[in-house]
C-alpha cells in the first residue's frame, strides 16, 4: 500500500512542477523576492513574497476596473457626438 501512495505523491510533485517550471512564473518569483528580500520585519521571508504577489495582482486588477471604467465612458460620451 506503501508504494502506491509513493507513487502517487512523485506523480503529484512532478506535475506540481510542472506548473511552476514557466518563464512567468520565475520572473514572478524573482520579482518577488527582488522587492521583499531587504525589508525588515518578523514576518518569514515566503509570506513577504506572498503578499507582494497578493498585494500586486489587487493593484492591477483595480487598474484594469479604472481603465474598464474610462474607456467606457469615453465610448459613451463619443457616441453621443
Amino acid at each position: 500500500m506503501r508504494d502506491g501512495s509513493d507513487q502517487l505523491l512523485l506523480l503529484m510533485e512532478k506535475e506540481a512542477r510542472s506548473y511552476i517550471d514557466t518563464d512567468k512564473l520565475k520572473d514572478l518569483l524573482r520579482w518577488a523576492h527582488k522587492e521583499t528580500v531587504d525589508s525588515v520585519s518578523d514576518i518569514k521571508p515566503i509570506s513577504k513574497r506572498a503578499l507582494a504577489i497578493a498585494i500586486a495582482y489587487t493593484e492591477g486588477a483595480r487598474i484594469n476596473e479604472s481603465m474598464y471604467i474610462y474607456a467606457y465612458t469615453y465610448y459613451i460620451l463619443t457616441q453621443s457626438i
